[in-house]
C-alpha cells in the first residue's frame, strides 16, 4: 500500500535506532545476527520497526558501565524532542516505543523500536 515514490524515509530518525543495534546490541552477539528494517503504513501512518536479535538493552547497559564511556549517544533524546515539537506544531501524535524482547527467562533477546510518523506530515517534514 505504500507508493514508494512518494514516501520518503526519514533517515535522521532511523540513524540512531540502527547504529544502537549494531554497536549495543548485534557486535556483542554471538552465532546469528539479524537486523530488520520494516516499513508499512497503517490507516493514516507510517510505520518504522528497527528489530534486532542482539543481546538486548538490559546486558548491554551493564557491560557499558564496565566500560569508560568516551561519547555520550544523543541522538534518541533529539529525535524524541524533535517528536515532541512536531506533535505540538502539527497537533498530532507521532511516537517512538522502544520494546526489550525477552525470552521465558527474561534473558535480553533483542530490542524493536517502532517510530510512528503520520503520512500527511511528508510534505512538511522531509
Amino acid at each position: 500500500e505504500i507508493n514508494e515514490s512518494k514516501i520518503k524515509v526519514p533517515s535522521t530518525f532511523l540513524q540512531p535506532f540502527v547504529e544502537n543495534a549494531i554497536i549495543h546490541g548485534l557486535a556483542h552477539k554471538e552465532g546469528r545476527k539479524q537486523l530488520e528494517i520494516l516499513i508499512s503504513k497503517t490507516g493514516d501512518d507510517l510505520i518504522f520497526k528497527i528489530k534486532d536479535n542482539g543481546i538486548g538493552r538490559k546486558k548491554s547497559g551493564e557491560m557499558n558501565r564496565n566500560r569508560t564511556k568516551s561519547h555520550t549517544s544523543i541522538g534518541m533524546n533529539l529525535i524524541s524532542s524533535r517528536l515532541k515539537l512536531i506533535n505540538e506544531q502539527y497537533k498530532v501524535n507521532s511516537k517512538v516505543t522502544v520494546i526489550d524482547l525477552e525470552d521465558a527467562e527474561n534473558k535480553g533477546m533483542g530490542t524493536e523500536v517502532i517510530i510512528i510518523l503520520p503520512v500527511a506530515l511528508q510534505e512538511e517534514l522531509f
